[in-house]
């Protein structure tokens, strides 16, 4: 389990979730190269706070950025 700058954990259900602006808020969690692996990250009015965690479909950590 991860946990983010804005206090969420990657096994939250409050994910990817934009605000009345149109803004990123919270933990998004974004699927690429069909499902393979993930990119986690917290975003704060849409500015990305930490770093990325890219994970494996499996859940091992690829890389952290």
């Amino acid at each position: 389990m991860t946990i983010f700058p804005t206090g969420e954990t990657n096994k939250s259900k409050n994910i990817n979730k934009k605000d009345k602006q149109g803004r990123k808020q919270g933990l998004w969690i974004e699927n690429k190269w069909f499902g393979y692996y993930t990119h986690e990250s917290a975003y704060v009015d849409g500015i990305k706070q930490g770093h990325w965690v890219t994970r494996y479909s499996d859940g091992t950590v690829m890389q952290k950025e």
